[in-house]
């Protein structure tokens, strides 16, 4: 028998109405949902961020299956989480049904599921994957803000924490739009970057984005030496430190 499809399916970021008609169609068309669960930890709670979005669009009829992902165990120790995720989700697709993996916003950025349809590739090769893409955290942060990311030939860039104060500061001098994500770890010195940079009025701070408790600061010195969500970024617009004159 042929195997099942696994999708994985982005929520986007915290307010599932974000969610795509085709993400939601495919989600209630499956009976197994899948959904990661970090290890607890200081910054993240043991629970899954994607099955809380999703949880109202859930069927009645559909079973959970959460699968925790150990991501400060030795590296040796990770992969074989992931092939034993992988096992697991190849037998619940071993009869021909599909099933869904959901991720918080979008599924090929910065995303679980990328890594895990990669680990499936090689472990079950028989076992096909598709993403469905979602709404980004950064694409929704621009939208709450009431800006635009980039306009014209504006180049943007991308930086995951933690972040290194020499990244920053070239990033800054090069790029017209940055999206800094995963600010909490280092939060102060993102803050002495961009102020140094010059470039301080034109970041915004945004934390769980689409979320009930969303916030929005737009004087990020403001919070400097605050202990912020692990899902918080700052997106910065405006002209290049180097471009001014």
């Amino acid at each position: 028998m042929t195997s099942g499809t696994l999708y994985g399916i982005g929520v986007g970021p915290g307010d599932p109405e974000l969610i795509t008609i085709r993400g939601l169609r495919l989600l209630q068309s499956t009976r197994t949902v899948f959904v990661p669960v970090a290890e607890a930890s200081a910054s993240v709670e043991g629970v899954s961020v994607a099955e809380t979005i999703a949880c109202g669009l859930l069927l009645p009829t559909q079973r959970i299956e959460r699968l925790v992902f150990p991501m400060r165990a030795p590296l040796d120790g990770r992969e074989a989480a992931w092939t034993a995720h992988c096992d697991r989700i190849a037998a619940a697709l071993a009869d021909g049904e599909d099933a869904s993996f959901l991720v918080e916003g979008d599924a090929s950025t910065y995303s679980t599921f990328a890594h895990l349809a990669e680990t499936m590739h090689r472990t079950h090769p028989e076992v096909p994957t598709v993403a469905v893409p979602g709404v980004s955290s950064f694409a929704a942060a621009a939208a709450a803000i009431d800006r635009a990311l980039v306009d014209g030939r504006e180049r943007l860039v991308l930086l995951p924490g933690p972040h290194e104060r020499s990244e920053l500061d070239a990033a800054l001098q090069t790029f017209e739009a940055l999206v800094l994500m995963k600010v909490s770890a280092d939060l102060d010195t993102v803050i002495d970057a961009i102020e140094a940079s010059g470039r301080a009025a034109s970041a915004t701070f945004v934390e769980r984005c689409g979320w009930p408790e969303q916030r929005i600061v737009r004087d990020i010195g403001s919070l400097r030496g605050e202990r912020i969500d692990y899902f918080s970024l700052i997106l910065v617009r405006g002209a290049r430190a180097g471009s001014r004159g």
